[in-house]
């Protein structure tokens, strides 16, 4: 978009010279990247953003939107570039940049964790959210989850935190990756 804005404030007769076709193939590729990031971004952002209960609801709003901004878009480029001309291209570049600076700044990498962990990436202020380190924030706080569930396995001394038996913790009586019956063992005066 730069780049046509660029050669239409600079060239400006309308006769065809080698990079007016520089300038065809950029409006092409302009395109086919939008229509593999841009156009299809909103669907999946919303999906995976949002808790089950509030998700149908964002999904409307976020998809009558990107409607609502497409056939804005539509109507209003024709009247831009006939008042603007070059400077639309250049405006359209600028809101793109901005985009792309929000994706990267405010919108957390979301692939590889589950719903509710999706869900707790997008709590708390924007601000916050944007200058933590997401992963590193979910890998500390599994491994204090994992701190935790030892701690009470020791203070408690069975694998169902039951306390009624004083065996070794979990952790100390199986091996990683080792299948552990969970179901609590009730104590025959207790049936």
């Amino acid at each position: 978009m730069c780049f046509i804005g660029a050669y239409l404030k600079i060239h400006t007769d309308g006769s065809v010279i080698p990079t007016s076709y520089v300038a065809i193939v950029a409006i092409y590729l302009y395109v086919t990247f939008y229509s593999f990031g841009w156009s299809v971004a909103p669907w999946p952002v919303m999906s995976e953003s949002q808790p089950n209960h509030l998700r149908s609801l964002t999904m409307s709003i976020g998809l009558m939107s990107n409607w609502l901004f497409n056939f804005t878009i539509s109507k209003i480029t024709p009247i831009l570039l006939e008042d603007i001309t070059y400077g639309t291209y250049l405006l359209f570049a600028g809101t793109t940049m901005l985009g792309i600076l929000w994706t990267i700044f405010f919108l957390p990498e979301t692939g590889g964790y589950s719903l509710e962990e999706i869900g707790d990436l997008f709590q708390g202020s924007l601000v916050t959210r944007s200058l933590a380190d997401n992963k590193f924030a979910f890998k500390r706080m599994r491994e204090e989850d994992r701190d935790q569930i030892r701690q009470g396995l020791r203070r408690y001394g069975s694998s169902t935190g039951s306390g009624w038996t004083d065996e070794k913790p979990i952790d100390e009586r199986y091996e990683r990756g080792q299948q552990v019956n969970v179901m609590p063992s009730v104590p025959e005066e207790r049936r």
